[in-house]
C-alpha cells in the first residue's frame, strides 16, 4: 500500500479539507495522520467539533519512539474513526501542544518507516502536513512518500506564494523538489488546484507556472467543503466539490499506481 504526503507552500488553502474529503472516499483503508506544526488538531476541533477529548495522537506516539517501542499496531491505538466504518478510514490526531511538535526531531524519520510497514496491512497513509517549510524537519515523510500532494489556491497570489524564493538560492518548492531527486522520486510531486471564490486561474495555467503536475481541481464551494472541515451537516443532493472528489480520487491512485508499477520493474527485471 502506499503513503501520501499533503502540504502546502504558501497560503493555507484548505489542507486538510482536502486530506479529509480525498480519505472518506478512498477505496481502500487509510489512516490519516496529523502532522501540521501550526496546529495541534483541525480535526478534533473541526470535524468532530470539539466532541472528543485529545487523549490520543502523535504525542503518545512520539514517547514511544523515544524509548525505542514505536511499532505499527501503536497507530490503531492512537487513531480514531473517521467514518461510520472504524476499520475504514481512521485519524491520528496532532501533538497535545505546539511546542511538543516543534521538538519532535527525529520522530518524524521513524514515524516514516512505520508508515511504511503499514503495507502488510493494506492500509494507505495520509499525511497531513500543513504547510511545508524550507528545511522542514518533517522532510523525512516527504522523502517517504509514494506521493506528494501540494495543495495550492487557483489565485494569483497563492500560485506566486508557491514559487516565492525564502532567500537568495531557494524557494520552498525547489527545495522539496531536490530532496525527492536525491532519494529517485522525482515524479511523485503533483499539485491539487483548490478554487477561490474569484479570479482562479486553470489547471494548465497553474502547471505552467509551478511545474508539477495538476492531479485536479477542488470547485469553489464553501457549504460543501464545511462537511469536512466543520463537521456541518450536509445538505440535499451532490455538490459540484463532491462530484469533483471521485475523478481527483481516481487520478491520485492511478499515480500510485504508476509508482508501484515503476519499483516492479527493476525488481522483475533483476530476477531474469
Amino acid at each position: 500500500m502506499s503513503v501520501v504526503a499533503f502540504g502546502s507552500l504558501g497560503h493555507s488553502p484548505g489542507t486538510t479539507t482536502s486530506v479529509l474529503a480525498l480519505a472518506l472516499s478512498w477505496p481502500r483503508p487509510a489512516i490519516v495522520v496529523e502532522a501540521d506544526l501550526s496546529s495541534t488538531s483541525s480535526v478534533l476541533a473541526g470535524r468532530f467539533r470539539g466532541s472528543r477529548d485529545h487523549t490520543v495522537g502523535l504525542a503518545v506516539l512520539a514517547m514511544a519512539e523515544l524509548e525505542g517501542r514505536l511499532a505499527p499496531h501503536m497507530l490503531w491505538e492512537q487513531s480514531v474513526p473517521l467514518g461510520p466504518e472504524p476499520d475504514a478510514q481512521r485519524v491520528v490526531p496532532g501533538f497535545t501542544t505546539l511546542g511538543a511538535a516543534a521538538g519532535a526531531g527525529g520522530f518524524w524519520s521513524t514515524l516514516g518507516q512505520v508508515l511504511v510497514s503499514l503495507e502488510a496491512s493494506g492500509t494507505d497513509a495520509f499525511v497531513d502536513l500543513g504547510r511545508i517549510t524550507l528545511n522542514d524537519p518533517r522532510m523525512p515523510l516527504v522523502e517517504t512518500a509514494d506521493a506528494v500532494v501540494l495543495t495550492c489556491g487557483a489565485t494569483l497570489p497563492d500560485v506566486a506564494a508557491v514559487v516565492d524564493r525564502v532567500n537568495s538560492h531557494s524557494s520552498a518548492l525547489e527545495s522539496v523538489r531536490s530532496r525527492l531527486d536525491l532519494v529517485g522520486k522525482p515524479d511523485v510531486l503533483v499539485t491539487l488546484l483548490i478554487e477561490r471564490a474569484r479570479e482562479n486561474y486553470s489547471a494548465t495555467e497553474v502547471q505552467r507556472a509551478t511545474g508539477p503536475r495538476v492531479l485536479g481541481t477542488l470547485p469553489w464551494a464553501p457549504d460543501a467543503a464545511a462537511a469536512y472541515s466543520l463537521g456541518a451537516p450536509t445538505g440535499r443532493g451532490r455538490t459540484t466539490f463532491e462530484r469533483a472528489v471521485p475523478s481527483i480520487v481516481a487520478s491520485l491512485a492511478g499515480l500510485l499506481d504508476e509508482q508501484r508499477a515503476r519499483l516492479r520493474g527493476p525488481a522483475e527485471a533483476s530476477r531474469r
